[in-house]
């Protein structure tokens, strides 16, 4: 699509599309077993000058369930507020529990499984199909391979290949980017914290034996192995989330600060506060 999809925790990793940076920790612990999550909302209240601006406060973020717990729906803010800020809205809808289309605004992506080792993704702006992906799944179930087809009329042309590698302990830790005719293209390497979330992501250009693009990810925990806070370095500024947990587990709000470097010093611009509803 105009951006590549969102990728969520909510749908296996090997059926959903890409998309914007999924550097992002996931925050929300499993649901209890006896209520089934259908919704949650996230509300922003800016801070100006050290001071909440509740008559300012906005929808931050949207995600909605199905009775499997597959998300069919997610609105995400770009930006924080004035002229660039927007409200982006993604729908799935699924069969037999696997993801067959995703849509966004005028861009949809639909998908077709040939058994256990192949996803074939369509990409269409209204009605015209401009992109092909074909996914290769390893024996490990992660996708290992992904094809990138242009459409030329009734024809398909090859534009780029991206290749995975995975540790030993299935975490992705570099992509080759093969473009025709030379097969030279970028690399990216991704180094990982303990608990499996991304510290460092490296975009290296092989013709030139240069990085042009190193991202910093930072997370501290508590006693009890929960996020407690996450130094988010894939913008244009640092963006530093410290969360705090209700009895139940679950993350209730997030205090928003940012600072162009990555030690800080950070000053406090929103909190977060998050609703679920169960039923």
């Amino acid at each position: 699509m105009k951006k590549q999809l969102l990728t969520l925790a909510a749908i296996p990793l090997l059926f959903i599309a890409c998309s914007k940076s999924s550097t992002a920790p996931e925050t929300t612990p499993e649901v209890i077993p006896e209520k089934k999550l259908v919704k949650v909302e996230a509300k922003m209240t800016p801070i100006k000058a050290g001071v909440p601006v509740s008559a300012d406060t906005f929808t931050w973020s949207r995600k909605e369930f199905d009775q499997d717990g597959n998300i069919t729906l997610s609105m995400i803010r770009v930006g924080m507020n004035g002229p660039l800020s927007y409200e982006e809205e993604i729908t799935y809808k699924y069969e037999n529990k696997k993801v067959t289309e995703v849509k966004e605004g005028n861009y949809r992506n639909a998908y077709a499984y040939i058994g256990n080792t192949t996803v074939e993704i369509k990409k269409y702006k209204l009605s015209d199909l401009y992109e092909t992906e074909t996914r290769e799944i390893g024996a490990n179930g992660k996708v290992s391979k992904i094809y990138y087809y242009q459409a030329q009329g009734e024809e398909r042309k090859l534009f780029q290949t991206t290749i995975f590698s995975y540790d030993a302990n299935q975490r992705n830790t570099t992509k080759e980017f093969l473009t025709p005719p030379d097969l030279n293209g970028d690399q990216t390497i991704y180094t990982y914290d303990a608990k499996g979330n991304v510290l460092t992501e490296s975009s290296f250009n092989r013709k030139t034996n240069t990085i042009i693009r190193e991202l910093k990810f930072g997370y501290n925990y508590n006693e009890k192995g929960q996020l407690q806070e996450y130094i988010d370095g894939s913008g244009s500024d640092y963006k530093k989330f410290k969360n705090t947990y209700g009895a139940d587990g679950m993350l209730t709000i997030q205090e928003l600060s940012k600072s162009s470097n990555f030690d800080g010093p950070f000053e406090q611009v929103g909190q977060i506060n998050y609703t679920y509803t169960y039923k």
